[in-house]
């Protein structure tokens, strides 16, 4: 059975954020690296998880196999990945280190992407000192990705056009991802009608494409003059005219 649960789990991540940034001397939790990538010279990666909160958490780790069908994510849960510890205690103040590496390191002409999944499992928290106050839990969700080629970087792998957006006021565009490998946007700007880069506008979305896929991205039509769109990837730019 397909599930999507990674927009509603970003969702709940994105309000505790929020809530635990209003939370005066508040700690937080440190993970390195944030993209996990696997290959057949770094068959097994490290994960640390800095535990900086003034209490232990209970982490259990799981993945999810992650594709691209028809513009959107899909998730199912996988046992590809192999994650130890499967479950740990991380006392406050600690570092934990979690291995990923992929069960079968076989050939894969195209990249295979997942998410691995941090759930903090601890039971629920009392602050002895603040019985009434509110504890927070905090679930990562990280990409990870196999790839057992080498990868080339070509501009002509990826493709970019407008789209219908959903209403007047935002532009919508649509990146195609021919590669073999995933593509990352590093940026969309509105080029200056007077080829001055310092006018250019950041008009801040950002997203990833993985390998034979392709997503659109929708965003508030700038309103200042423009001629062009310029799409910056992990694999090139392009420019596409203003629709």
């Amino acid at each position: 059975m397909v599930i999507n649960i990674y927009g509603f789990v970003k969702k709940i991540f994105l309000i505790e954020v929020i809530l635990f940034s209003l939370v005066q001397n508040a700690y937080a939790v440190k993970i390195s690296p944030i993209v996990v990538d696997i290959n057949l010279e770094k068959k097994i990666v490290s994960l640390e998880f800095t535990n900086d909160t003034g209490r232990d958490i209970n982490i259990q780790s799981s993945a999810l196999s992650w594709n691209q069908t028809d513009g959107a994510d899909k998730y199912v849960p996988t046992n590809d990945l192999v994650i130890v510890p499967a479950i740990v205690a991380i006392p406050a103040g600690k570092v934990q280190v979690f291995r990923v590496s992929k069960r079968s390191l076989d050939k894969a002409p195209i990249e295979n992407a997942y998410r691995i999944y941090l759930q903090d499992v601890s039971p629920d928290f009392v602050d002895p000192n603040n019985p009434t106050g509110v504890a927070f839990k905090f679930n990562q969700d990280l990409p990870a990705f196999y790839y057992s080629q080498k990868q080339v970087f070509d501009k002509k792998l990826f493709r970019a056009t407008t789209c219908k957006a959903a209403d007047s006021k935002q532009t919508c565009i649509r990146v195609e991802n021919l590669g073999n490998f995933r593509l990352s946007l590093r940026g969309v700007k509105a080029k200056s009608l007077a080829a001055k880069i310092e006018d250019d506008f950041d008009v801040g979305i950002s997203g990833t494409v993985l390998a034979k896929s392709w997503k659109e991205f929708q965003f508030t039509t700038p309103q200042i003059s423009f001629k062009d769109l310029e799409i910056n990837t992990t694999i090139g730019s392009i420019l596409i005219p203003k629709p």
